[in-house]
């Protein structure tokens, strides 16, 4: 029996005090019911209630579905770079009420829906940077109300509808760095997003300026 399959068939043996748990280049392709090698059960984490922080990274993960993080309801952190994810299931985070935090560059996403992360109100920052983004549905992070960090860089987007952020997001430097949105290496067409040229004017999101500079007066 290999660490792996330690974990996955006996939760209990692991410390229930653990707060963080690493899942690392484990070659992880799944987390489902039937368990096999390279899989995790998706209850495997059932007794680990103290886990604030899990990362999964440099695996091989390609689907995220309803369920996979139940078990971990104080879970705050996750991290997931560096997977193989195209699809994230509606409401996979629904069992995590306070995640604050999700990491999720260098895998194969191309659309965000408004459902994905329905009831993660404690969010604050999401990190989709180097994806293949090319759609992001309206309202998708509109009802995220603590959400202060949004990373797209690196994607495939062209549009996108200014009601993806939530009203609450502040566009006056909270955090320093005078930034809220980082949205650089995308072929955006600045003539349709008169929200992102005057976000880039006033400071708060990050894109490349030169594409959109010759529309900014056009959104005075």
């Amino acid at each position: 029996m290999n660490g792996l399959e330690f974990i996955v068939e006996s939760p209990d043996a692991v410390c229930q005090s653990v707060w963080w748990l690493e899942l690392n280049r484990l070659g992880i392709k799944d987390i489902k019911t039937d368990c096999f090698f390279q899989d995790i059960k998706i209850d495997c984490f059932q007794g680990l209630i103290d886990v604030e922080e899990l990362s999964l990274m440099f695996n091989e993960l390609t689907h995220l579905r309803k369920g996979m993080f139940s078990g971990l309801p104080y879970l705050k952190t996750l991290y997931l770079r560096n997977n193989l994810i195209r699809s994230i299931e509606d409401f996979t985070f629904s069992s995590n009420p306070l995640l604050a935090a999700i990491d999720l560059p260098r895998n194969q996403l191309t659309v965000i829906t408004p459902k994905i992360f329905q009831g993660c109100n404690d969010i604050y920052s999401i990190n989709l940077n180097h994806n293949d983004l090319f759609l992001i549905e309206p309202r998708s992070f509109l009802y995220l109300e603590k959400l202060r960090r949004l990373y797209l860089v690196s994607n495939n987007l062209t549009t996108l509808d200014e009601s993806i952020l939530p009203h609450s997001m502040p566009k006056d430097n909270p955090w320093g760095d005078g930034r809220n949105v980082y949205m650089y290496g995308n072929p955006i067409e600045c003539d349709t997003m008169c929200w992102v040229v005057e976000g880039i004017r006033d400071g708060w999101l990050e894109a490349e300026l030169a594409p959109c500079r010759w529309y900014a007066l056009e959104c005075d």
